[in-house]
């Protein structure tokens, strides 16, 4: 498989929105292509589903700590595609606590994956060169491969260029032009979601047109050379020969995943872990739909942006009484992060004026704190004495943290302690049939969790 991982020196470099451009180009060309997103990010991957008219729910995404380095390399080797476009997170080298491990560096050197940084190059001229040539030398292997300059004047390219080419090595295979008409807006959790997008398609089309006359798409199609990681390619073979067989151990058994405008953040790797482990998976919406999927054995609530649409759920009180009735009636459940405030007894506005009344199975209210609360990777552990279907006793499971909004009841369950670093919370309710937190897992990690999940649900099936 041909990859490339577009990258930069920090966050806001358009990253993204050139790495959809790319993706529409390599589309045009008849390439079949996929994008993957490095490190937790539910927004961005979004962006690639919809250039590429991807039907599957959840974005495509790529985390070493969530789940675990074989796995990471398990996903990759495992996809039957003939190119993949990786989209870096932060700054190339920014990983966990001020570190490079699982950072796009680290990925791309896993990964084998030569690498294009996106360069916004206002206000400096040599220095820009220094920096590009510090960057790609910091590390071992970086893989830096190419520059793109984005939002650039071409008088200020046709400058820069043999600059930077002359003082680092490194080729500059274009610019991007700025272009006011295709600016995405954003908001605190990043871009705001495709979906929420005006003229979205037209936008990507002005930046890809734009792109044909400006960057040197044969040459950046040449650096996206295969892979030499051997690991790789065997795995590759290994999970590409037992794609045919039938997955999981525990039969199927029918999981509701609620997915629309508010809830919509997932790993698509976490949704492919419940399929491998026998479950069937049934969307529904708790905007529009009046009560949950039938013969459901199962319900997994992820993250969102419940709080833009606080009174279409709270007025629809079907979905709210069929949900309370099923997690009380022991229907194993999973709610993270959006699913979890929409379990509260209420979350209020953005203003903190007014609430709006939730399903009521958490003893709390959310409301907007104005700032980031409790950001980046964790480990979680059970913290309780409490049967659990998800955390055996003396596992450290990964996990990732990333809200505006909190309750006033997150409740004590879970013991969450940073990645690298000496702080410590308590966090999540667990029980026989149900974890509902902030934090968000990743199902597919080293640790079973989906294999767990699925059994729990077959046996609250039998139970029926």
């Amino acid at each position: 498989m041909k990859k490339i991982l577009l990258s930069a020196f920090e966050s806001g470099s358009g990253k993204t929105t050139i790495t959809a451009a790319l993706l529409r180009l390599l589309k045009e060309k008849g390439t079949d292509v996929t994008g993957i997103k490095c490190g937790p990010d539910y927004i961005d991957p979004m962006f690639h589903n919809f250039v590429l008219n991807d039907k599957n729910t959840g974005g495509m995404n790529v985390d070493i700590f969530l789940q675990g380095r074989d796995k990471a390399v398990d996903q990759v080797a495992g996809l039957n595609k003939e190119a993949a476009v990786f989209e870096g997170a932060m700054g190339y080298y920014d990983g966990i606590g001020g570190r490079w491990e699982n950072s796009a560096y680290d990925i791309a050197r896993t990964l084998d994956i030569p690498v294009i940084l996106i360069v916004r190059p206002h206000g400096a001229s040599l220095t820009l060169a220094a920096l590009i040539k510090g960057i790609a030398q910091f590390k071992t292997g970086s893989g830096i491969k190419g520059v793109i300059l984005n939002d650039c004047r071409r008088s200020l390219y046709d400058h820069l260029k043999p600059i930077i080419e002359d003082e680092t090595g490194i080729e500059v295979l274009g610019y991007v032009p700025h272009m006011k008409e295709a600016v995405i807006e954003s908001r605190h959790l990043g871009l705001i979601t495709a979906g929420e997008v005006t003229g979205l398609s037209e936008k990507i089309a002005l930046i890809s047109e734009a792109m044909k006359k400006s960057v040197n798409i044969e040459r950046l199609i040449a650096i996206m050379e295969d892979g030499n990681n051997r690991r790789v390619r065997e795995k590759g073979q290994t999970e590409r020969s037992e794609s045919g067989k039938s997955a999981g151990g525990y039969g199927s058994v029918r999981i509701a995943v609620a997915y629309d405008s508010a809830f919509c953040f997932y790993y698509r790797s976490s949704l492919n872990a419940l399929r491998k482990a026998g479950a069937k998976i049934v969307f529904f919406s708790p905007l529009k739909d009046r009560g949950l999927p039938k013969d459901i054995q199962g319900l997994y609530i992820g993250g969102g942006y419940p709080e833009l649409y606080l009174k279409e759920l709270s007025d629809n009180i079907s979905m709210k009484k069929e949900i309370k009735t099923a997690i009380d009636s022991g229907l194993p459940t999973i709610a993270e992060c959006g699913g979890f405030m929409y379990l509260n007894e209420g979350i209020f506005d953005r203003n903190n004026e007014e609430k709006y009344e939730m399903v009521g199975i958490i003893r709390g209210n959310a409301s907007f704190s104005g700032k980031l609360k409790r950001f980046g990777y964790i480990y979680l552990e059970n913290n309780s004495d409490k049967q659990n279907m998800l955390f055996n006793e003396g596992e450290r499971i990964p996990a990732h943290e990333f809200h505006y909004y909190d309750s006033d009841d997150s409740g004590e369950d879970l013991s969450a302690s940073k990645a690298l670093g000496n702080t410590d919370y308590r966090c999540g309710f667990i029980n026989g049939s149900l974890y509902a937190g902030y934090p968000h897992l990743e199902l597919s990690g080293e640790i079973p969790l989906a294999e767990r999940f699925v059994e729990r649900a077959v046996r609250y099936g039998k139970q029926g």
